[in-house]
């Protein structure tokens, strides 16, 4: 009977013990489990302020990105605007180096216009078409032209838009000095004597552009001729060089003499 009220009462001790410890246990994991969910809130808490301030960082680089879209766009526009002055500086500068150029020809001296032009040479070709001399021909052979650069209607034409244009070229061949016949040139027309009062032409550019040259000429005779002291008669002559294929060649010109 003792032994079994002994081992009861240990077991009742027991019990309590373990009670005890639960409830030590329960309080302590109440109190743990207080301290996670404070330790949660305050975690949310970050986490919120964390998430506000990327919100507002954000809409700060959202306002920077703006920001930064409105900038390249003005750097934009003033990459177009230096662009277009930079068009603009080029441009006047082709125009004053041109201006310059055009200066430049304008005070040419009349040798200068005279090498330049060719124009002593022209008035030798030009001639031929004048009655005053020619290309070789043949009289033996109905004035068969005998010069190799132009016995023929297509080397003439040719030869002849080295110092011509197309237009006055063809108003040279059909001026009656020559024609064509089977396939050969020859000389039909007539000649003349050229003017003895004819003394020199003075050459000076007029005006001058890519294009278009106008020479103005002082064409000087001897006003009395064989009489002493001698007197000089000036007329006036416009002469025009156009660019045709590349080269400078005349338009409008006439024989001085």
């Amino acid at each position: 009977m003792k032994r079994s009220t002994l081992v009861l009462s240990i077991c009742l001790s027991v019990s309590v013990i373990a009670l005890l410890v639960i409830g030590l246990l329960f309080i302590k994991g109440k109190s743990k489990l207080k301290d996670i969910k404070n330790n949660n809130e305050n975690v949310k808490k970050q986490l919120e302020s964390i998430k506000k301030d990327n919100e507002t960082k954000d809409k700060a680089i959202i306002e920077l990105n703006k920001s930064l879209a409105v900038k390249e766009n003005e750097i934009t526009e003033m990459k177009k605007t230096i662009k277009k002055n930079k068009k603009k500086i080029s441009n006047l500068n082709a125009q004053n180096n041109k201006k310059k150029e055009e200066r430049k020809m304008l005070n040419k001296s009349s040798k200068e216009v005279e090498q330049e032009t060719k124009v002593e040479e022209v008035y030798e070709i030009l001639s031929w078409f004048n009655g005053l001399g020619g290309p070789k021909f043949d009289i033996n052979d109905n004035g068969k032209i005998t010069d190799d650069r132009c016995n023929t209607l297509s080397k003439m034409e040719s030869f002849l838009e080295q110092y011509f244009s197309h237009t006055l070229t063809r108003k040279l061949l059909d001026n009656g000095q020559y024609e064509s016949r089977n396939g050969k040139m020859y000389f039909v027309g007539g000649d003349r004597g050229a003017s003895l009062d004819y003394l020199h032409c003075n050459y000076k550019y007029s005006s001058v552009s890519d294009k278009k040259r106008v020479i103005s000429v002082e064409a000087c005779y001897w006003d009395n001729f064989e009489e002493y002291p001698q007197k000089e008669r000036i007329e006036n002559k416009t002469y025009i060089q156009i660019k045709e294929n590349g080269k400078w060649v005349f338009d409008q010109i006439e024989l001085p003499f």
